[in-house]
């Protein structure tokens, strides 16, 4: 990985969309996701799969349609709206009933949809884990915290994954400090299968 990020320049419309809903702070962690992404590109390849579960609306996987990934999709109980790019996979459902039949992609990516999940849910953990053929990907809060939108559970997401037979390859703490939450903590951690 580079140790300099440079912003990358996503879709108008997914900014558009971020800031009319007021998480303008979105659009920064969107960038910092497809500058990953945009960096492990070489190792992934053009036809490599990836996989969002929570994926919400879709605007990180529009991002990364954005530096050139096709081979995606996403998976959230919420139906998605007309924004939502029809050459994309979406699994429309809980992720209980959903995550066996999804099949296996060369990444698995998690943002800020993990820590919503008390303790208890090793079993959607591993689920998660089997689903990455090659990389998992985090980008969690790790501390306990309760926000006006979340409740996020402590939980350190090395400690969970490596059980499952990935080593982190990397990780950045405290990505993005956020003003109005009390969310103070988002951790990227990027997994590698061993």
């Amino acid at each position: 990985m580079k140790e300099e990020k440079s912003p990358v320049q996503t879709l108008p419309k997914i900014r558009k969309k971020l800031t009319e809903h007021y998480h303008p702070e979105w659009i920064a962690e969107t960038e910092y996701i497809a500058d990953v992404f945009k960096d492990i590109q070489p190792i992934i390849g053009e036809n490599g799969s990836i996989f969002q579960p929570g994926c919400g609306c879709g605007y990180v996987l529009d991002a990364l349609w954005e530096v050139g990934y096709r081979n995606m999709a996403g998976l959230d109980r919420n139906k998605v709206g007309k924004d939502w790019n029809p050459q994309m996979k979406f699994y429309h459902g809980d992720i209980k009933e959903l995550i066996d039949t999804v099949p296996q992609h060369y990444v698995v990516l998690s943002h800020r949809f993990l820590y919503s999940f008390p303790d208890g849910n090793d079993w959607l953990f591993e689920k998660i884990a089997s689903k990455a053929e090659r990389f998992l990907i985090t980008v969690e809060g790790e501390e306990e915290a309760v926000t006006p939108f979340w409740h996020h559970h402590k939980r350190n997401y090395k400690d969970v994954f490596e059980k499952y037979g990935f080593k982190q390859i990397f990780e950045e703490v405290n990505m993005f400090p956020f003003q109005n939450w009390e969310i103070t903590t988002i951790i990227a951690r990027v997994f590698k299968r061993i």
